[in-house]
């Protein structure tokens, strides 16, 4: 608990700095979210370890309280060692120490990240939470102070609750998981990469931390955020300031294919071939572990990747709109089920308002949002087979969804102008 107490005090120390200048009611939210953070961190460690008395969090604690030993020991001859962990880089002084099965892959990483956050928090999980927690809230207001810039006024707190208050994201990014170290990464990747023009090299530092915390812990978020991102630009390039038709999305989405081909050749895990191997082998191990909620999306599953494909809406629907209300089975659930039912009647607002393909095809923003989305939740809804985790997976990708729906719903537009056409990237 003490150690908690600290990392809430110290992260506290930077809320008059965050909130200076903004008005009363955004002042109130911002700091209403840091302790709504911290209050999660706590109901993470007392959920985990006194309810379900275990789970990946533990496990990362565990295995990273072994590693933390060589970092008591001499801190900074072993610490080199770890990072090479924290990067999936063979380590031979840690073999001892943690499981070989693990090591090259993103468990291992947070086995490594684990064994920081032990060292620094003084063995408390408790402790660990709190401080992802921390780095979670700072992450995400990053990310709301690098977007709100280039949106209307009155859109400005939707963009705040987008990043800073739903209630999923702020719970399964507040604790010692592999989500949340990737939302962590998020707001310095983004920050850092809006950031470029600016100050160049400060910005590409900032970019390049962000997403190695993205890739070490979910290494997918990085590619869909690429492909996000090679669209936006290739749509952006095809049109060269001409209002955008057909033709200008056709060249894109091609454009953006041979990249994705040209992506999977550098990185063979995620060629075309491999990503259909994994989401087979997934459905295959959720149908073998059914843990009393899992879903199945058609009997085209496991059949290679061209009839995944034609899950995909399906597969979206699910990732973003599931569990409903009647598919509730515990708290956690009902949680998932009440903020669905809210973004359901967001996206019936959105696809009923005026000439929102347009909108969306003229505003960098609302399209890099839209296409990380879409890509992202095709990918965790296919992935995914329990409906008691999918929260969890998803919620990465919400804040994006609840900006995108939100903005559409209230009518209101990203500005227009040579400025906001360098924001395409957002999520990237």
């Amino acid at each position: 608990m003490t150690s908690f107490l600290v990392v809430a005090l110290i992260g506290a120390v930077g809320l008059p700095l965050v909130v200076r200048g903004m008005s009363a009611r955004h002042r109130t939210l911002v700091t209403a979210s840091f302790f709504v953070h911290l209050l999660a961190a706590g109901a993470q460690y007392l959920i985990v370890t006194r309810y379900y008395g275990g789970g990946d969090m533990m496990m990362y604690h565990m295995h990273g309280g072994r590693i933390a030993t060589l970092l008591e020991y001499d801190f900074w001859q072993f610490s080199p060692e770890v990072m090479k962990l924290v990067f999936a880089v063979p380590s031979a002084d840690l073999r001892a120490f943690t499981s070989t099965s693990f090591l090259g892959a993103s468990t291992g990483s947070m086995f490594g990240i684990g064994a920081f956050l032990h060292y620094f928090c003084g063995g408390s999980l408790l402790g660990s939470c709190g401080l992802i927690a921390v780095l979670s809230f700072y992450s995400k207001f990053w990310l709301f102070d690098s977007v709100q810039k280039y949106c209307p006024e009155r859109s400005r707190t939707v963009v705040l609750i987008a990043f800073l208050l739903v209630p999923s994201v702020v719970f399964w990014s507040s604790g010692l998981m592999k989500e949340a170290v990737a939302v962590v990464g998020l707001g310095p990747a983004i920050g850092g990469l809006l950031m470029v023009r600016r100050r160049a090299a400060l910005g590409i530092v900032w970019c390049a931390i962000g997403v190695s915390l993205v890739w070490v812990s979910k290494p997918y978020i990085a590619s869909v955020g690429f492909l996000a991102l090679a669209s936006v630009a290739a749509l952006r390039f095809t049109a060269q300031g001409e209002q955008v038709r057909v033709r200008h999305a056709l060249g894109a989405g091609v454009a953006s294919i041979g990249l994705l081909l040209a992506f999977g050749q550098l990185v063979p895990q995620y060629s075309l071939d491999a990503i259909g191997d994994d989401l087979e082998r997934l459905q295959s191990i959720g149908a073998r572990l059914d843990a009393g909620s899992n879903y199945a999306l058609g009997s085209a599953a496991g059949k290679g990747l061209v009839a995944q494909l034609a899950l995909a809406p399906v597969a979206l629907l699910t990732c973003l709109f599931r569990p409903v209300i009647f598919e509730v089975r515990n708290p956690m659930m009902l949680m998932s089920a009440l903020e669905n039912l809210v973004l359901l009647y967001l996206g019936f607002l959105a696809i009923r308002s005026r000439s929102v393909v347009r909108r969306v095809l003229d505003s960098p923003l609302l399209l890099s949002c839209a296409v990380f989305v879409v890509v992202f939740g095709i990918a965790v809804g296919l992935a995914s087979t329990n409906l008691g985790t999918l929260s969890r997976y998803r919620s990465p990708l919400v804040p994006f969804f609840v900006l995108l729906v939100g903005t559409l719903s209230i009518g209101a537009e990203p500005v227009s102008s040579k400025s906001s056409r360098q924001i395409g990237v957002v999520a990237s």
